[in-house]
C-alpha cells in the first residue's frame, strides 16, 4: 500500500488487492477510469439538477455579490464597505468581475470551477490512500451533500452560492495546504513548504475558524514530519522560517496594499479580519452561535449526540459481527450482505423522517475522535508517516468542528465546517475498518456492504429533503446573466427591482433594512450605508449607534424596508426586538410610498416590501 492521499503522493495506479485471476485483473484496469467518470457525471447531472436554484433573493448571497461589485467599482472594503471577513474573497471576486464581468453567472461559474478542483483533489487525496471505490463514494457523497447541497428553506448553505464566500474559500485553501504539506513532508522540497505556508497565509485571510484549524493540522503534520527524520537544527530551523514566512506573506501583502486607501490601524484590523471578534468574544454573546454551537441547551444537545451515536452503533456493530463472523463461505455471505443493503435503505428511509436526517453528523466529532485514537494507537496496517498524516487531517476536521461542537448538522454551516469530519468517517467505514475485519478473518466486503446501504440511506434522504425545498423554486428574479429562481418572495422582489429603477436613477441611493442588499446588486443602485446589512450581528459587531449615525450622515434618497424574520437569533422582530433606534430614525425621515406583497414586520407567515422616500419641507424638520 503506498502511503497515499495524506503524503501528496498522488498515485493513482496504488490499490491493496492483488488480481488472481485475468478477470480482476481486466476489471481493475477499468476502476481508474470508471471512479472519476462516476464522479464526472454525479457533478454534472447534481449540477443540471440544481441550476438557478441555489440562491435565496434577500439573505447572505446579495452581500456576496454586491461587495466585488461595489469593490469593482472602486470602493475600498474596510473603508467604504463595513466588513467583518478577511479581504481576501471580496477582493478575489471583484477581479473575477473586472475579467468576466459584473454578473451572477461569472460567480457561479468560478464556484463550480474551485468546485470541481476541490472535488478532484479530494478524489486525489482519498484515492492514493484508499480504493476507488471509497474514492468515488466519497467525492459523490461531498457533491451531493455539501457541494449543490439545499438543506434548508433559505438556501445559501452550498459550494455554487454560500452564505459566504470566506468559508468555501477558507476550507478549499486550507485543505490544499494540508495536502502541499504533506507532499512536502514525503520529499522535503522546499518549494512545496513554501506552497503550503502561502496557501496557509491566504486562508487566514478568510474566516478565523478556518485558518484556526487548518493551522493546527499543519501544525501536527510539521511536528510529525520533524519527528521522522533525524534533522541538524539548523534546517529544521531554515524549513520553519520558510514556512513562518510565506504563511506571513499574504498577511503582509494584504496590509500594505489596504495602508494605500486608509490609516494603518485600520488596514491591519481588517487584514485580521474576524479575529478582532473571535478574541474578543463578541460573536459567542449572540443567541444565534450559541444555538448553532449547542451550548444554547448544552445538556439536551449532549444527550442528542449521545442518541444519535447509539443509533449509529445499532446499526453500524451488528454489521461488523455479521462481517467478522462471516470466516467461510464469504461469497454466501456477500450475496446475502448484498440484499440486505437495500433492505436497510428502505427501512432507515421509512423509519427516520426526513427532518431528522438533518441530525445524522451529529457523532461525527466522537467518531472522528475515536479515529484518531485508534491511529494513535493501534493504527492498523496505517503505518508511519501515513498514519501521522491521517492524525494531522483529524486534528482539522475536529478543530473545524468546535463552532457547532455539539450541534454538527449537514445543513446551515454544516456544509462547510462537516465536510472533512464527514470525509474521514466514510473512509474509515468504507476502507479501514473493513480492512481491519480482514485481517481477523472476517469478510471486510460484507461490513463494505452494509456500510454502504446506511450510507446511500443517509444521501437518499438528505437528497429527498433537499428536492423538498428546491421545487418551491419556480419564480424567476433578475435578468440576463443575473437570472435565478425563487420561492415565493421572488415575484415581490422582482416587483420592488422593478419599481426602484424606474423611480430611482443612477447617481441616486436607496438602502435596504434589515436584509436585502441583494436587491441594490439587481438594480445596481448603491446603498448610501456603508453597512450591508442591519441584522442582529452587524448590530452587536459595530454598534446600533454607529450605523445611526452613517445613515444620518449619509441620507440614501430612498428606504426599503424588508420582512425578516430573525427568530434564530432570538430576536424576531427588526424595529420591536433588536433595531428600534434605527426603526425609529426611518420613521422619522421616511415616509411610505409603495408597498409590495403584504406590510413587512407584522405577519411572519406572509411577505412584503416596504419604499419609503426621504421626507421633504416641514416634516423633514420636524424629523431632524
Amino acid at each position: 500500500m503506498t502511503q497515499g492521499a495524506f503524503d501528496g503522493s498522488f498515485d493513482l495506479a496504488s490499490s491493496d488487492e492483488t488480481p488472481s485471476s485475468r478477470s480482476e485483473s481486466v476489471l481493475r484496469g477499468w476502476l481508474p477510469v470508471v471512479g472519476p467518470f462516476t464522479v464526472g457525471a454525479s457533478f454534472l447531472l447534481l449540477c443540471i439538477w440544481t441550476w438557478g436554484r441555489w440562491f435565496d433573493p434577500l439573505v447572505d448571497f446579495g452581500r456576496e455579490l454586491y461587495v466585488p461589485w461595489r469593490l469593482r467599482e472602486g470602493q475600498v472594503l474596510f473603508r467604504d464597505i463595513a466588513w467583518f471577513n478577511g479581504p481576501f474573497s471580496a477582493y478575489f471576486n471583484a477581479a473575477l468581475f473586472r475579467v468576466f464581468g459584473t454578473s451572477i453567472t461569472t460567480l457561479v461559474v468560478a464556484n463550480l470551477t474551485i468546485l470541481a478542483a476541490g472535488t478532484a483533489l479530494l478524489y486525489l487525496l482519498v484515492r492514493s490512500h484508499a480504493s476507488h471505490l471509497t474514492a468515488t463514494v466519497t467525492a459523490v457523497v461531498a457533491l451531493a451533500l455539501f457541494g449543490f447541497g439545499h438543506l434548508s428553506a433559505l438556501g445559501n448553505f452550498n459550494f455554487v452560492a454560500p452564505y459566504s464566500h470566506e468559508a468555501t474559500h477558507g476550507l478549499v485553501l486550507g485543505a490544499a495546504a494540508l495536502a502541499a504539506l504533506g507532499r512536502w513532508s514525503a520529499i522535503r522540497r522546499s518549494g512545496w513548504l513554501g506552497l503550503a505556508g502561502a496557501l496557509l497565509g491566504l486562508c487566514f485571510l478568510t474566516k478565523g475558524e478556518i485558518f484556526l484549524a487548518a493551522a493546527a493540522g499543519c501544525g501536527v503534520l510539521l511536528a510529525f514530519a520533524w519527528r521522522e527524520r533525524d534533522e541538524p537544527a539548523a534546517a529544521r530551523a531554515r524549513q520553519a522560517g520558510l514556512w513562518l514566512a510565506s504563511v506571513a506573506l499574504p498577511a503582509l501583502a494584504s496590509f500594505v496594499l489596504l495602508s494605500f486607501g486608509m490609516p494603518a490601524s485600520k488596514a491591519l484590523k481588517g487584514t485580521l479580519g474576524s479575529w478582532p471578534w473571535i478574541v474578543g468574544g463578541s460573536a459567542m454573546e449572540i443567541t444565534f452561535y450559541r444555538r448553532i454551537s449547542g451550548l444554547l441547551d448544552p445538556k439536551r444537545s449532549a444527550l442528542e449526540l449521545v442518541v444519535w451515536a447509539a443509533e449509529w452503533l445499532l446499526v453500524l456493530v451488528p454489521a461488523m459481527l455479521l462481517a467478522l463472523a462471516a470466516r467461510r463461505r464469504k461469497v454466501l455471505a456477500m450475496t446475502a450482505a448484498a440484499v440486505a443493503a437495500p433492505l436497510i435503505v428502505a427501512l432507515l428511509l421509512t423509519r427516520v423522517g426526513w427532518l431528522k436526517w438533518l441530525g445524522v453528523a451529529r457523532p461525527v466529532p466522537v467518531f472522528v475522535a475515536a479515529f484518531a485514537a485508534w491511529l494513535l494507537v493501534a493504527g492498523g496496517s496505517v503505518t508511519g508517516g501515513a498514519r501521522r498524516r491521517l492524525i494531522a487531517w483529524c486534528v482539522f476536521a475536529l478543530v473545524l468542528e468546535l463552532k457547532l461542537i455539539l450541534a454538527v448538522s449537514l445543513s446551515g454551516y454544516g456544509f462547510v465546517l462537516a465536510l472533512p469530519g464527514v470525509v474521514l468517517l466514510l473512509v474509515a467505514l468504507l476502507h479501514h475498518l473493513p480492512k481491519w475485519i480482514d485481517s481477523r478473518g472476517g469478510s471486510g466486503d460484507v461490513f463494505r456492504i452494509l456500510a454502504l446501504g446506511v450510507v446511500a440511506a443517509a444521501v437518499l434522504g438528505n437528497l429527498v429533503f433537499a428536492a423538498g425545498w428546491m421545487n418551491r423554486k419556480s419564480h424567476t428574479v433578475g435578468r440576463g446573466a443575473d437570472r435565478f429562481l425563487a420561492d415565493r418572495p421572488g415575484p415581490i422582489v422582482q416587483e420592488a427591482v422593478d419599481e426602484i429603477e424606474a423611480i430611482c436613477p443612477p447617481g441616486q441611493t436607496f438602502t435596504v433594512l434589515p436584509e436585502g442588499i441583494m436587491l441594490n446588486y439587481l438594480a445596481r443602485r448603491e446603498s448610501a450605508s456603508r453597512f450591508v446589512n442591519f441584522m442582529p450581528p452587524e448590530l452587536a459587531f459595530f454598534g446600533e449607534a454607529t450605523m445611526v449615525e452613517d445613515l444620518e450622515s449619509n441620507r440614501p434618497d430612498y428606504v426599503l424596508v424588508t420582512h425578516r424574520p430573525t427568530l434564530e437569533y432570538g430576536l424576531p422582530r427588526f424595529g420591536e426586538d433588536y433595531g428600534r433606534e434605527l426603526w425609529s430614525w426611518i420613521e422619522s425621515h421616511y415616509e411610505p410610498i409603495a408597498l409590495y406583497g403584504d406590510p413587512p414586520l407584522r405577519d411572519d407567515s406572509k411577505f412584503g416590501i416596504e419604499l419609503r422616500r426621504r421626507r421633504v419641507g416641514p416634516e423633514a424638520a420636524r424629523g431632524r
